[in-house]
């Protein structure tokens, strides 16, 4: 039959068609232009490799009816590939990218992050991303090694570290960034006291200030110890959003209480994640445009908002939303959920999102992946301590007598998240980087940061020392 096709048959549509005939196709990689190509069946596997990883796709995606049928109709010419065949593939445009990323990074001078985690089946994992600036002044960040790991010892971490680094070829580390458990403190400085003794080390200022704590997870820590305070009010509130969110026919009874009210808004309430501090933040911000609407749903004795609150839960999943709180754990012990939130916690909730509308602020700020932070984020940390020591300053203004239950409750969030001062409560204790990125910036330069250092001490010479 091919015999016949391709030497006899005059009516088949590909008979006549050389290898070499140029098509006018969309080259995406170009804005859409219109460009002319032949067909090349290595290139085509190659793009279909690329689209099974950024999709995150299965490989056995190519051996699909669905896509088969697709690939028959837009362009016949290619036959595709089988999983394995497509496996294949992968590993050696895997390995062609890796040598060649090694040739670029080693004229950069890069940064480090790392993190490790335990996923639902017990399996610890630990992923490797360097950033650096390319030639032409832009961000990049790749992510060099994502495997396995022994534990969440700094013994593990720092081996895994080094044979990372080791594998890779490149010496010029600039920092590491990682969390602040004591295991990566350890691992990190076993990792620069390796890099030191390596042949050639480029390591700057013998890697001194190779550790960098990573300020989104301080932060974090710092609210926290002030969402103990609260811990009450806001489960009552989750537990408010929880209802509204269970259910399609609780949402629609929560919408019709929303119109009544007349409460424009486009966004409904979200739920929180446990271990996301913004998270909760964001669904108090949500919830207090909605105040109106959990409290009409609560002034109907009969309604299956109030009966709600009335069923029993574990003692465990009351706190549910409250990580390290401690409670609940071990226990078979039920009780009435908490809520429905009352007017006190309410007003808690207002106070408490305006005190941490500063924090989730420099959060945004500090997590962005597509332009550097470095420069802003000194100013950041003072932004941080300068909103806990206002707020407690003022309570301390006032008279012991005249104080009310919401001021000796800031007071107590104020003194709680004074967790602050372990990581930055002094200049020696922030990394040097921070400010030298504040001079580097041309909007502040040595200037601005002189001035910082002249509000934080009287002395004239501490900070003529530390400006020089």
């Amino acid at each position: 039959m091919w015999k016949h096709l391709n030497k006899q048959c005059l009516h088949y549509p590909y008979r006549h068609m050389d290898k070499n005939t140029r098509t006018l196709a969309f080259e995406a990689s170009k804005g859409n232009a219109l460009v002319s190509r032949n067909f090349n069946k290595e290139d085509c596997l190659d793009a279909c490799v690329r689209m099974v990883v950024q999709d995150e796709l299965p490989f056995s995606f190519v051996e699909g009816e669905g896509f088969r049928e697709f690939c028959s109709v837009a362009y016949p010419q290619f036959n595709p590939p089988s999983r394995r065949t497509l496996g294949r593939r992968f590993l050696e445009m895997y390995t062609k990218m890796k040598e060649k990323l090694k040739v670029d990074l080693h004229s950069h001078r890069i940064c480090l992050t790392t993190d490790t985690w335990t996923s639902v089946p017990n399996v610890n994992y630990m992923v490797l991303t360097a950033h650096f600036v390319d030639s032409d002044y832009k961000m990049d960040k790749r992510i060099l090694n994502f495997c396995l790991i022994d534990s969440h010892k700094w013994e593990s971490i720092g081996k895994l570290l080094e044979n990372c680094l080791i594998d890779w070829g490149h010496q010029k580390i600039l920092t590491i960034t990682a969390d602040n458990a004591d295991a990566n403190t350890k691992a990190i400085e076993y990792v620069r006291k390796k890099i030191n003794g390596w042949k050639d080390s480029n390591s700057v200022l013998g890697g001194v200030h190779m550790h960098m704590r990573c300020s989104a997870h301080i932060i974090n820590l710092i609210v926290k110890e002030g969402l103990k305070r609260l811990e009450s009010s806001i489960v009552a509130i989750c537990n408010a959003v929880k209802f509204v969110r269970s259910s399609p026919s609780r949402l629609s009874y929560f919408k019709m209480c929303v119109e009544t009210e007349k409460i424009k808004c486009k966004w409904l309430v979200v739920m929180d994640v446990p271990i996301r501090w913004n998270s909760t933040y964001l669904m108090l911000v949500a919830a207090l445009k909605f105040r109106k609407a959990f409290d009409r749903m609560g002034d109907d004795p009969d309604s299956s908002y109030l009966m709600y609150f009335k069923e029993e839960e574990r003692d465990d999943e009351i706190i549910e939303g409250i990580e390290g709180s401690g409670k609940g754990k071990g226990k078979s012990k039920t009780n009435k959920k908490v809520g429905p939130p009352s007017d006190e916690d309410w007003e808690k909730a207002v106070t408490f999102v305006m005190f941490l509308k500063t924090f989730y602020g420099v959060t945004l700020k500090i997590s962005a992946s597509l332009h550097p932070t470095s420069h802003s984020t000194f100013h950041d940390l003072l932004a941080i301590d300068r909103e806990i020591r206002e707020l407690y300053r003022y309570d301390v203004t006032i008279p012991i007598e005249e104080r009310t239950a919401m001021d000796t409750l800031l007071n107590d969030m104020a003194t709680s998240m004074k967790k602050y001062d372990k990581y930055w409560g002094e200049l020696h204790k922030v990394n040097p980087f921070l400010m030298i990125g504040v001079v580097i910036d041309p909007r502040f330069k040595l200037r601005n940061l002189k001035h910082i250092f002249e509000e934080i001490f009287e002395n004239d010479s501490t900070c003529d020392r530390l400006v020089a």
